[in-house]
């Protein structure tokens, strides 16, 4: 898997997202494991096994690895294992199981087989995956209705995180929004009315105005002034299509003085005007939405 290619993480997204389900299967456990203990399987479905305390050793089809805090296993249909450790240190390890299905459930599925993160995984973040994985292991003991969707959605997020993990692992970090920038980015969806300079924009996120310019624009792709408008003319849109406010009162409260800019910058951004926006909205207009209250 090539995580340097941007394009490889939008296969990823929409394999696990559109095209199959990953769905949780027994066993799940926590245990300390015996001292004489040792594992000998050749796996029917996936299997993610982490180690939480102790040492050990790992064959995975021959291939010989630790077995140690701070790594996950994740272990694939036909995987044939034989796994050790130490008596005098033993495993402690929590395990989940899982299958795949299509997206609909109505069916089996398989991961692409290029698009499965390694079969041992150096954690950079060790302490949120152990969490993860306690939380996958409660859940399935957990008998409420709610539990089954929460678990899907828990061992979804955690996969995701894997490859994140996996991306580090082969060189290539995953980076998350500079928190400097984020602030900021904060600020402008909050509050799109608001006409933030540069200077102040970067005093926001306590950075020059050069290298807070230079930070913006390599963190989303436009610069400050583009994203400002982008977020402004976003929130046009929802109150357009989701409100009874007028074109006017929308164009006030985004601080606009001039109606014909409003609609310039609707028009640019969405390729189509106010009011042709509101017209392929179901939300009811004000005066429909009084009628419709008045009526007997």
């Amino acid at each position: 898997m090539d995580y340097g290619d941007p394009d490889e993480w939008t296969r990823i997204a929409g394999h696990l997202v559109r095209d199959v389900t990953l769905v949780p299967t027994l066993p799940a456990n926590l245990v300390v494991c015996e001292p004489e203990w040792s594992w000998d399987a050749r796996l029917p479905d996936f299997d993610l096994w982490m180690p939480l305390h102790g040492h050990g050793a790992a064959q995975v089809n021959g291939e010989s690895f630790v077995l140690e805090p701070g790594i996950i296993v994740l272990l694939r249909p036909g995987d044939v294992t034989h796994f050790t450790h130490d008596p005098a240190d033993p495993l402690t390890v929590a395990y989940h199981h899982f299958g795949v299905r299509t997206a609909d459930m109505r069916a089996p599925a398989s991961l692409d087989a290029a698009l499965v993160p390694s079969r041992r995984i150096r954690l950079t973040t060790p302490s949120l995956q152990v969490e993860q994985m306690r939380a996958l292991v409660r859940l399935a003991r957990d008998p409420h209705p709610l539990a089954a969707p929460q678990r899907i959605a828990a061992l979804l997020t955690l996969m995701l995180d894997l490859y994140r993990q996996d991306a580090a692992q082969h060189g290539h970090p995953v980076t998350s929004l500079d928190p400097r920038i984020y602030r900021v980015v904060r600020r402008l969806r909050a509050r799109p009315r608001e006409r933030l300079s540069l200077a102040e924009a970067a005093a926001l996120a306590e950075l020059s105005s050069a290298h807070f310019s230079r930070l913006f624009r390599a963190s989303l792709g436009m610069s400050f002034r583009e994203f400002a408008l982008a977020s402004r003319m976003d929130r046009a849109r929802e109150l357009l299509t989701e409100s009874s406010l007028t074109v006017t009162q929308i164009a006030r409260a985004l601080g606009y003085q001039e109606l014909y800019l409003f609609s310039r910058q609707v028009r640019a951004r969405w390729g189509a005007s106010p009011t042709d926006l509101r017209k392929a909205s179901p939300t009811p207009s004000r005066s429909e939405v009084q009628r419709q209250v008045t009526r007997p």
